[in-house]
């Protein structure tokens, strides 16, 4: 079970939505959707500090017609999975901005 964790105050708002993905009950951990070179100095300045919650693990890409947000969980064992997968897609639908085209990505790493 998920212990649900305060989001940080001052975070960008990537690193937000990576908190907002941990709060979903059922969910362990979060991981980024796949390593992109843009991701290099964050992730480096996270391992060097040690601040792991530093580190933003959701993926958005806009373009002026459409928002891509991408992420990969882990889910408990005892929580659905299906069910997970949809509160974690519906909490970040409910952050993007209203009325944009949005589509969004989540990736079931692993259950433990």
């Amino acid at each position: 079970m998920s212990i649900p964790q305060e989001e940080p105050t001052g975070l960008s708002p990537d690193v937000a939505l990576t908190h907002l993905v941990r709060n979903v009950d059922g969910v362990t951990d979060v991981f980024t959707p796949s390593i992109e070179v843009a991701h290099l100095p964050g992730l480096v300045t996270a391992l060097v500090t040690g601040d792991a919650d530093a580190l933003n693990r959701v993926r958005v890409r806009s373009t002026p017609e459409s928002t891509d947000i991408a992420t990969r969980i882990a889910i408990d064992v005892d929580a659905s999975t299906p069910a997970t997968a949809r509160e974690v897609a519906s909490a970040l639908l409910a952050s993007a901005p209203p009325g944009a085209e949005v589509t969004i990505s989540v990736e079931v790493s692993r259950i433990s």
